[in-house]
């Protein structure tokens, strides 16, 4: 028991603690530190976000506002708390102003030996001063003894001499006396006046002491002749009262007139009576001009001030902070206001009646507090009236044991009147509370189909079912609704529960159009309107919300209108009605689709997801949606060859990247549509091909050229398992356009940076002010186009093709690494938040120690030589290695992991939040972790010395690496050594000996002595057979791609160089059996949880994927890469390896394109194939050695253990999807994020480079990687970093003047191929620079600004011109024809397409003559075809009443005019169009003659120019131009530390984490 808790019986308050015992507690999270703070009658601590409440003055145990305390949390309420300890109490300290008495009248306290000082500040208690220690120059204690009360008016000083904890008062010394007014000697109390003949609004506190005298509490105002004296002087100053947080507050101020300076008020009794607001003079204080006093008001705002309040002996928080609390006497208080009697009698009702209005009478300098009259009663006993917040911190301020009970009372949630169908919903406040404490809970809404009675909500945190019994609970929350529950029995089965909040402006259904048929009752005048959609209740339709144009009533027939189908949309829904209310929208078709209204279709049920899942019609897969382009997506499906493409952004039906969807294989009109959109962006890209040739000459380089195009089965998503879609943060911003005027838009869209993700409506009303100023942004919208926000789905329903959405937050880039950094973090969803309170209380203290009991239920290898290799910088150390020699000649390997299940417990809170974070973030400056730092260092690292609970896996191996034996044990460990990866690499290079450089490293084990000696044999023994096991590996199948990283040095968390990272031995050594011990694991698990065992999958890349980015670099024959299986490839990289860098590095860079990501999966009996793990080329892996930092790696520990313990798996094969599917998720976005922070600080550094050495540019050696279309992609091996070149921006920008492509015979027979090629089997571009490009000047045309013309860089300007050149072509938007099979927008885009032709045609023809082709008479009956059709339009269309128009006539003639086009098209693809391109080809190569050229091919090495731009995170890259080779440029390229450190120490190198999958 612990010894403080109980004091003795007769003391007041209760002993401190030991000051060493209190600096344990606190760091066991066992006390909270704090200041001590009071606002009104409150005191508390701050602990982070929440408030730890001191209920009384015997918890306050003698501290005073501001002291630094150590607070024990109450057992049974969190929120409140005694304090224990004061660190340098303020009572030992300060002197104290006030006055004496001889008597305490409320306490009837009187003594011949002691004397009361009583404080002017209310919070310090009264003082007992002993006569004794009376100074007589102080106080003559004879004349106070016989008349005291002439002593009342004097100030006194005093100190506390001892306050023991027996008394509730201290003991005090008198020190000083402060002149007082000795005539005044009425008899008054502490406030002016007698409690009895008096009430307060808002006051603070009881009334502790009585005393009859009165005393001037303000000083008196100056007269009006001594202010103007003093502002002619200067001495005295006008200005404006501003209070700060409260009328206690210390932070008022005066803001003087005519000038920006500011005088302080640090107190109410130097502002003298004056509110916030007021025109006052001030007097600043002679020491110290930024304080003063006021002195005179003119007009004082109090005067006849009404105020509103709330009647109160004690008083809590006002209601308005910046006014004083106002005394009342009976005699200014009406009875019609307010029963003093009923007041008295039953103060609990007007507790939270804050409508009382009082008016200040008068407020004279003697009295603290103004006088007032009651003079209305404005109270209403509505829920409405109620200060809901006011009530919630009252009561979690006091000790309940069940505080929602009684707020729910307090708040009469349940009180219903007679007309109340459902019950009102409980207040935001309450539900925030009850949210964030336990008792309520969120979820959605589920009912079943064609069902309006199943009804259930399921939580969002648990999935948990929670049954709605009856529509009464279920309170007009309709499926799919977002919605509050609240448990009603959690003893049965099925736990049941009312909703007791919705927000119906988030519904689902609101302003949704619903589809149904209707029912009139002329008795009612109401229409009942019937949605198709059974889940959906009866809607009341009023006669009065029914327009005349959709339904006339007087003509209602029950047979035909009631048998018609219609849209209605829900207005309210509101607790006193049984159905909703709504109104008639329109009248619809019968026959039409079911989802005619719908942008999106509706969602199967999952009824018939079920039943298409079983009949294979259905398939479930994860979908993959590219973040630069949303129109494409792939499903892939476990048991099919190929994946499943998605076409559209209509097809995907509202799911995102990463979502578990349900798809369904198109068919019929649905495949045919998708089949012609895929053909017609195949033709887009052909005219681009076009417009490559009329630019170069020549054409551009497609991949499809040289493989067969992959086809796709089609499909399209039909249910969304677990939409991703409301519950992630989505960064981008507001694009606008300055020539529109946003003042009265109702709604924004916002642009999110992932391109995968829809835009999204943002409504003006759901736009928070403090987060995005509307008004602001309205005149001034040119600010906000750099400016990104934090975004979330709120809603998105099939009606809608963008969702609904709000604005979360903004994000401030300030161009530091810490910002940017920080929009990383937000753009990747990575939580980088401290641990709540719940969190950290699950963890044990620092200091703990493994429970005896625990040990013996383990094997014990403390007394084992095992040690520890890491990064340098490693603090969180979660694996360990041990190796020993056995008698037979074998080994036995330990690998131990540290066992950190033990403390992140199931369904605990720190588990769910593991959970959702899934996995540590390494970023270049620091580590996001996944787990408490006190988990990651210290209990569950394994660090030298210290004993750790682990699971270790042991495996006997004889000495050529031939396992023999292995198992898995629950154990204790003590490691003897940390190592870092450098340490255990000099031993391997000192041919096993321990190096000199080593001699620092301490070696400690408290239950072996071990030397170096020790631990270099084991380290020599761990790398021999590791090298044999590494060597199998790759024998077996094994693939390594052993891509360059970078590693960053960083100094103050800087940047200050880089290099590429080499993999050493000493690396290699520990990934192989940490792969040996995944390995392991994983055929331990699938053994025995064949069906719900957590493994790690990696697929083989698929053959289309290979050829895609391979094909260029076979076709250059220099090296051959076989991919038939992972054995073939790895070799094949050896063989590279060996060949040279240059090969190695492209090689490398386009095969981790095409190799696809290992991921976590659920094991399966059924399917073991789709286990396999391709890179490893094993059949079942796992992740088992990095607990610390990988969410997964705990689930496979938690099997471990049932597995030993023989119980059956803790999860079932659903859970663990669900585990692997977020893993994956969590796993993905870190790497993009560790990626994006890495390229940060690479531009960073980069950046500071050019600007020190006062240079524009880096120059560096780049590779040649491929080519892409009409880019040329490069690799620059200095920072392990990829680009492409766009040569389109090259000519835009007058830097290239053409290209020349040389490629061989493609697939197509009809391809063109360059004239002078002369049969080349490989790529290659050669690019001609402009003539008076150089490296002076080719930085000056690159900044150039050009508009953007990559896609089509004159159709936009070109379409204009047409449409403003021919009239006729005004009136094509506004014809309106009898003829239903006409479109006339479709005639305008032929007709424009014609028009487009025949330019394009004209100026071919007239470079070249063709002696079979008769141009002029071809254009001659195209032009007349053309001019008879635009004739024909301009004079009809321009009289839309001409009756002897004949539509069809035209048609025929613009038919005339398109098949006109067609022959033309034909006749320039045919043979004799080679004598028009040759003779392009050879004007074009006669301009180039004299410019200077350069050829590119792959694996070509140039030269590149580096230009980093912190400002855009980017970094351009540029071919350098010929005359680059006649610079000097070693000055010019980047230089290892160049930026020189003030110290070296500082430095820390940043590794990369390895993964070893």
């Amino acid at each position: 028991m612990d010894k403080h808790k109980y004091n003795k019986s007769d003391n007041y308050y209760e002993d401190f603690y030991n000051e060493n015992e209190v600096v344990i507690k606190i760091k066991r999270n066992e006390l909270i530190k704090g200041k001590l703070i009071n606002e009104g009658n409150k005191w508390f601590i701050n602990n982070k976000t929440e408030k730890i409440y001191i209920n009384s003055a015997k918890a306050r145990n003698r501290a005073f506002n501001g002291d630094l305390v150590a607070v024990e949390i109450d057992s049974r309420n969190s929120n409140s708390g005694r304090i224990v300890f004061i660190f340098d109490p303020n009572y030992k300290k300060l002197v104290f102003e006030g006055r004496i008495f001889n008597k305490i009248k409320n306490e009837s306290r009187k003594s011949k030996n002691f004397l009361y000082f009583i404080p002017n500040d209310r919070d310090i208690p009264y003082f007992e001063i002993k006569f004794d220690n009376i100074d007589k120059k102080v106080l003559s204690i004879n004349n106070f003894r016989n008349n005291p009360n002439n002593f009342r008016n004097k100030r006194y000083k005093a100190k506390i001499l001892e306050w023991n904890s027996k008394f509730k008062n201290p003991l005090g010394l008198l020190t000083e006396c402060i002149k007082g007014n000795d005539d005044d000697d009425d008899d008054s109390n502490r406030n002016g006046q007698k409690l009895k003949n008096k009430l307060s609004i808002d006051n603070e506190e009881p009334l502790k002491y009585s005393k009859s005298e009165s005393t001037t509490f303000y000083e008196t105002y100056l007269s009006i002749e001594k202010v103007k004296k003093g502002i002619e002087n200067n001495t005295l100053f006008k200005g404006k009262l501003i209070f700060g947080d409260d009328y206690k507050s210390d932070n008022s101020y005066v803001l003087l007139n005519n000038s920006e300076d500011k005088i302080y008020i640090k107190s109410d009794v130097f502002r003298n009576r004056g509110l916030d607001g007021d025109e006052v003079i001030v007097e600043p204080f002679r020491n110290d001009n930024k304080e003063g006093k006021i002195v005179y008001i003119e007009n004082p705002s109090y005067k006849d001030k009404k105020i509103y309040g709330k009647m109160l002996y004690e008083v809590e928080k006002s209601g308005n902070k910046k006014l004083p609390r106002i005394e009342i006497p009976r005699k200014l208080i009406p009875k019609e206001i307010l029963s003093i009697t009923d007041f008295l009698s039953n103060q609990n009702k007007y507790k939270y009646l804050y409508n009382f209005v009082s008016q200040i009478q008068h407020w004279n300098e003697d009295e603290k507090l103004p006088i007032g009259k009651l003079i209305e009663n404005n109270n209403s006993e509505d829920l409405e009236s109620i200060d809901v917040s006011k009530i919630i911190e009252e009561v979690i301020s006091r000790n309940y044991n069940d505080p929602f009970s009684i707020l729910k009372i307090k708040l009469r949630v349940n009180e219903n009147s007679n007309n109340d169908y459902f019950e009102k919903y409980y207040p935001i406040e309450l539900v925030k509370y009850g949210i964030k404490n336990g008792y309520l809970f969120e979820g959605k809404v589920e009912i079943l189909k064609n069902k309006n009675s199943d009804c259930s909500v399921i939580l969002n945190d648990t999935n948990e079912k929670i049954i709605i019994e009856n529509k009464k609970d279920r309170n007009r929350g309709m499926h799919g609704d977002r919605v509050v529950v609240e448990i009603i029995d959690s003893t049965s089965k099925d736990k049941t529960g009312k909703i007791v909040y919705l927000d119906f402006k988030t519904s689902v259904y609101n302003d949704m159009k619903i589809k149904g048929k209707i029912k009139y009752s002329p008795e009612r005048r109401i229409v009942l309107f019937y949605p198709d959609d059974k889940r959906i209740p009866l809607i009341d339709i009023p006669v009065s919300n029914i327009p005349r144009s959709v339904l006339t009533l007087n003509n209602y027939n029950e047979e035909t209108d009631g048998n018609s189908y219609y849209n209605a949309k829900i207005i309210k829904y509101e607790n006193q009605s049984w159905n909703p209310l709504g109104e008639l929208i329109e009248k619809i078709d019968k026959i039409k689709n079911d989802n005619c209204n719908d942008y999106y279709e509706k969602y199967f049920s999952e009824e018939e997801v079920e039943k298409g899942l079983n009949n294979k019609t259905l398939f479930e897969g994860l979908i993959r949606v590219s973040s630069k382009n949303g129109n494409n997506s792939y499903v892939t499906v476990v048991g099919l060859e190929k994946d499943i493409r998605i076409n559209s952004v209509k097809l995907r039906n509202r799911a995102l990247d990463n979502d578990i969807v349900i798809v369904k294989l198109l068919e019929g009109e649905e495949l045919k549509s998708s089949e012609s959109a895929i053909k017609q962006k195949k033709e887009e890209n052909k005219l681009k091909d076009k417009k490559m040739f009329e630019k170069f000459a020549t054409k551009g380089v497609k991949l499809t050229d040289y493989i067969e195009e992959e086809s796709y089965p089609l499909g399209k998503v039909v249910y969304v398992k677990k939409s991703k879609a409301k519950s992630i943060d989505i960064v981008g911003k507001f694009k606008f356009n300055s020539e529109r005027n946003y003042a009265n838009e109702e709604k924004f869209i916002f642009h999110p940076n992932d391109k995968g993700i829809p835009l999204i409506d943002i409504f003006a009303e759901d736009i928070d002010p403090q987060i995005f100023d509307i008004n602001d942004f309205i005149n001034n919208s040119e600010k906000y186009n750099d400016t990104l926000f934090i975004a979330r789905i709120t809603k998105w329903s099939e009606m809608r093709c963008y969702p609904k959405g709000k604005i979360v937050s903004k994000l401030t880039d300030e161009h530091t690494l810490e910002s940017r950094t920080n929009i990383i973090l937000k753009t990747y969803n990575i939580d980088d938040s401290y641990f709540n309170d719940l969190i950290t209380k699950e963890i044990p203290s620092g200091d703990w120690q493994i429970p005896e009991e625990e040990i013996k239920n383990r094997l014990d290898l403390r007394e084992e030589c095992i040690f520890t290799i890491d990064p340098a910088t490693a603090k969180d150390l979660d694996d360990a290695l041990s190796c020993k020699r056995l008698d037979d000649g074998n080994y036995e390997i330990g690998i131990h992991i540290a066992d950190v299940s033990y403390f992140v417990t199931p369904d605990s809170n720190m588990d769910s939040e593991a959970f959702k974070r899934g996995t540590s973030t390494y970023l270049v400056q620091k580590v996001i972790p996944m787990l408490p730092k006190v988990l990651c260092e210290n209990l569950c690292s394994l660090n030298a010395g210290t004993s750790r609970l682990a699971f270790s896996i042991i495996i006997k191996m004889d000495k050529d690496g031939h396992v023999l034996e292995s198992k898995a044990a629950k154990t204790v460990i003590c490691s003897c050594v940390k190592l870092a990866y450098d340490h255990a690499q000099r031993v391997i290079d000192n041919n096993g000996e321990w190096p000199k450089e080593n001699a620092d490293i301490e070696i400690k084990n408290p239950y072996h002595t071990y030397t170096s000696e020790d631990v270099c044999n084991t380290i020599n023994n761990l790398y021999r057979l590791s090298h044999i096991l590494k060597e199998e590996r790759y024998a077996n199948g094994a693939v390594s791609l052993d891509r360059k990283e970078l590693w960053l040095e960083l100094n103050e968390d800087l940047p200050i160089d880089c290099g590429i990272y080499e993999v050493q031995e000493a690396n290699s050594l520990v990934e192989e059996f940490m792969l040996l011990a995944n390995t392991t694991v994983a055929n331990i698990l699938y053994r025995k949880y064949s069906n719900e065992s957590l493994l790690r999958c990696h697929e083989a890349p698929s053959p289309e994927n290979v050829k895609r980015h391979l094909k260029l670099i076979e076709m250059t024959k220099k090296i051959v890469i076989d991919v038939s299986n992972s054995k073939a490839f790895h070799d094949s990289l050896l063989s590279i390896q060996r060949a040279g860098s240059i090969y190695s590095d492209v090689a490398l860079s386009r095969c981790v394109k095409f190799m696809k990501r290992a991921k976590y999966i659920c094991s399966s009996a059924d399917h073991p194939e789709s286990l396999f793990h391709y890179g490893l080329h094993i059949p079942f892996y796992t992740h088992f050695t990095s607990p610390i930092r990988r969410y997964p790696d705990i689930i496979v520990h938690r099997q471990l253990k049932a597995l030993l313990d023989e119980k059956p798996s803790p999860y079932d094969s659903k859970k663990i999807r669900e585990i692997a599917k977020q893993s994956n998720d969590t796993n993905t976005n870190s790497s993009k994020a560790q990626d994006d922070s890495y390229n940060l600080y690479l531009v960073y550094l980069l950046n500071e480079y050019v600007e020190k050495t006062q240079k524009d540019y880096i120059i560096e050696d780049a590779l040649v990687t491929g080519f892409d279309n009409y880019n040329i992609e490069c690799y620059i091996p200095k920072f392990a970093y990829e680009d492409k070149m766009s040569i389109n921006q090259l000519y835009e920008k007058g830097i290239i003047k053409s290209v020349e492509i040389f490629k061989p015979a493609t697939l197509n027979s009809n391809e063109e191929v360059n004239t002078d090629s002369k049969n080349t089997e490989e790529v290659s571009f050669n690019i001609f620079w402009n003539n008076d490009v150089n490296m002076d000047n080719i930085l000056k045309k690159f900044n150039t600004e050009v508009s953007d013309k990559s896609e089509d860089p004159h159709q936009e300007l070109y379409f204009e011109n047409i449409i403003k050149n021919n009239s006729s072509l005004d009136f094509f938007n506004i014809i309106e024809s009898d003829d239903e099979d006409f479109d006339s927008d479709d005639a305008l885009e032929k007709y424009v397409e014609a028009v487009e032709a025949a330019t394009a045609y004209d100026d071919e023809f007239n470079d070249v003559s063709d002696e079979d082709f008769d141009s002029d008479d071809a254009i001659e009956k195209y032009v007349e075809a053309v001019e008879a059709a635009a004739a024909a339009y301009d004079n009809e269309f321009n009289d839309g009443s001409d009756e002897d128009f004949d539509s069809d006539d035209a048609l025929e003639k613009y038919v005339e005019a398109v098949e006109a086009a067609a022959a033309y098209d034909n006749k320039f693809n045919d043979e004799n169009n080679r004598k028009i391109i040759t003779k392009k080809f050879d004007n074009n190569k006669e301009r180039l003659t004299d410019c200077p050229k350069q050829n590119f091919k792959i694996f070509s090495s140039f030269k590149v120019m580096i230009i980093p731009n912190f400002d855009k995170i980017k970094i351009n890259i540029l071919v350098a131009p010929p005359d680059v080779t006649e610079h000097d440029i070693s000055n010019e390229c980047y230089h290892s530390h160049l930026i020189t450190k003030e110290s070296e120490s500082d430095a820390i190198i940043y590794e990369v984490e390895g993964s070893f999958d």
